[in-house]
């Protein structure tokens, strides 16, 4: 999206799973996983998108994604499959 000499772009920095439970509260998950199909252990998945605002003086970066000092276990218990903004 461009604003004038401002632009916004979305990046993605991968993705990580959370359970479906967590994420949809209340609602029955025969409502919601007709639209989310959830794994073997009931996770489903969802994007690390960050915001890029560009203006003629910066680059601002929004949300830097899942950062690169995470566990081995916590990445496998969220599915995180990120980083990829270091690259």
């Amino acid at each position: 999206m461009k604003l004038g000499a401002t632009s916004v772009d979305i990046l993605t920095d991968g993705t990580f799973l959370l359970d479906g439970g967590t994420l949809f509260g209340q609602v029955p998950k025969v409502h919601w996983e007709a639209h989310m199909k959830p794994d073997r252990k009931n996770r489903v998945r969802l994007g690390l998108n960050c915001l890029l605002i560009q203006t003629p003086g910066a680059n601002i970066l929004v949300d830097t994604g899942a950062g690169s000092k995470r566990s081995d276990k916590f990445k496998d218990l969220y599915g995180l499959n990120g980083n990829k903004l270091l690259k």
